[in-house]
């Protein structure tokens, strides 16, 4: 008992105008078996034939990995029946924007004082990349657990003549995030508990948050 299915085009698009889904791979699953999988949305079939059931099909970017620059992952599913002898029409899967996307900056007045070797260390899960000063425009796309996720920043280097690390822990990231770390310079008063990496100007001592 077959049926056929035919994609009502275009079947995938994105949130994003800007992305191109032409590359974009689709796969249609009966439960969690795998039954066909196209590598590239733009040379697969119009009409598929297929056994009679309740099946998903799914379209993701290529290459998901752990971390990377400038390459956000979008994924989208949907259900759909084939029934004996009937002509199934799937029409447009959504896909969204599954990455953690991160950003960082640094006030005006801190930009002043880094030195050419000041980087951010970013970790989410088994992603890193390392986000230098010295390139402010960079964008990091991260792979995201289907819970909540921790990221962790690291900044070193030399500010003001002052080699400094300063560690900070955020947690409840998610998927579909996008995330800015600013860095600011913000007075420790006397006595008081500098928990991040400090630093010393005209003799009075900032901390870099």
């Amino acid at each position: 008992a077959f049926g056929t299915m035919k994609l009502v085009s275009p079947l995938v698009s994105v949130e994003s105008r800007a992305v191109s889904t032409s590359n974009f791979v689709v796969r249609i699953l009966n439960g969690t078996e795998k039954v066909a999988e196209y590598t590239s949305y733009s040379k697969m079939p119009e009409i598929i034939t297929l056994p009679v059931g309740v099946y998903t099909v799914e379209a993701f970017s290529p290459n998901l990995q752990d971390a990377a620059w400038d390459s956000p992952y979008y994924y989208g599913k949907e259900s759909f029946t084939i029934e004996k002898d009937k002509l199934t029409e799937v029409t447009t899967l959504i896909c969204y924007f599954s990455n953690i996307k991160v950003n960082v900056d640094y006030s005006e007045d801190l930009k002043a004082l880094l030195d050419l070797d000041v980087k951010v260390n970013v970790t989410i899960g088994q992603g890193s990349l390392d986000f230098l000063a010295t390139n402010p425009n960079a964008t990091g796309y991260f792979k995201a657990a289907d819970v909540e996720n921790t990221m962790i920043a690291v900044l070193t280097g030399t500010v003001d003549g002052q080699y400094i690390t300063s560690t900070q822990t955020i947690a409840g990231v998610k998927a579909g995030e996008a995330r800015k770390i600013t860095y600011s310079m913000k007075k420790i008063e006397e006595g008081e508990l500098a928990e991040f990496g400090t630093v010393i100007i005209g003799g009075e001592t900032f901390v870099i948050d």
